[in-house]
């Protein structure tokens, strides 16, 4: 008896492990809103987000430092040699606390003027351009009341906006009160100096207003803002307007060869950094002009010596 071998049964149908596509996009086209919706409240808080930052501009200059002077050459040539590389030592002069702090002090940079924003959306509209006159028309009376300081303050609108700026020239106050002043204008070009509310001073733009025994002193250069606007002053120390200064400033040589660097400044206010820069780059060229002058008297000096030797 002959057996045959029985055939192989068949595998069971198994339930494939592939991602259906059909049903992945029902599953988007059912909830498309709800995905438009999350992408563009992301997309928009992104947006908000990016135009709320401090915008940052960005100032430069040219210069060009020589490799080696005439006056090193000459001292060499009298057997006075001269160590190190002079370009690097003129760039750690341009970097350095005198040529910073005389910047500083020149413009008083140690002087910060902050404007007072409307909460949260406030950076977003002064970058767009919203002044005072176009918020007011556009705001409804009971959210005006509402950003009022207290339920029974009048709307005075402290805020500052598109258009208006402080400039404070001078601003001196005792070691004990070095936090943030509030600065509010008045109508008339007249202003007064707070602290926690406290007045402290009051004035006119252009005119220094001081106050002795307290030992406050405070001048006002230009003042563009509506009666109401408060600014914050703060006075730091010398030494942290200089090193805020010194982060802000880079050397970026644009040559090997030609002794040509680029300067740049970075900041917020766009109307301080190139007068800063300008200031910083003719005190470095004021010293530089004094130390020529010196090792000129020096070269006069030794080469009346090797004259009357010789």
């Amino acid at each position: 008896m002959t057996n045959f071998p029985s055939p192989a049964p068949s595998p069971a149908p198994r339930e494939s492990d592939e991602l259906n596509l059909r049903k992945l996009v029902d599953t988007l086209s059912d909830h498309r809103w709800f995905i438009v919706s999350v992408t563009g409240f992301f997309l928009l808080a992104g947006y908000f987000n990016a135009s709320s930052q401090p915008r940052i501009y960005q100032a430069d200059a040219l210069v060009q430092i020589e490799t080696r002077g005439s006056n090193l050459a000459f001292m060499e040539s009298l057997g006075e040699p001269q160590q190190g590389n002079p370009t690097s030592a003129e760039l750690e002069i341009l970097q350095s606390r005198m040529v910073l702090g005389e910047t500083a002090d020149r413009l008083d940079l140690a002087i910060q003027v902050e404007p007072r924003r409307l909460p949260v959306v406030g950076d977003f509209l002064v970058h767009h351009g919203v002044n005072q006159q176009w918020f007011e028309s556009l705001t409804p009376e009971f959210i005006r009341q509402w950003l009022a300081d207290s339920v029974d303050d009048a709307w005075s609108n402290p805020y500052v906006w598109a258009g208006e700026s402080l400039r404070v020239a001078r601003f001196d106050v005792p070691e004990e009160n070095v936090g943030g002043h509030v600065l509010r204008l008045l109508d008339g070009g007249e202003f007064e100096l707070l602290l926690e509310e406290e007045t402290l001073l009051t004035g006119s733009v252009g005119e220094t207003v001081q106050n002795d025994e307290l030992g406050y002193r405070l001048f006002v250069s230009q003042a563009e803002a509506h009666p109401g606007a408060e600014f914050t002053l703060v006075r730091t120390s010398a030494l942290s307007a200089i090193s805020e200064l010194k982060n802000r400033f880079e050397i970026i040589p644009r040559g090997l060869e030609s002794g040509v660097y680029e300067l740049t400044l970075n900041g917020a206010d766009q109307n301080q950094i190139q007068p800063t820069l300008d200031t910083l780059t003719s005190v470095f060229f004021d010293s530089k002009r004094a130390a020529s002058f010196r090792r000129s008297r020096k070269t006069d000096r030794l080469s009346q010596r090797a004259n009357s030797s010789g």
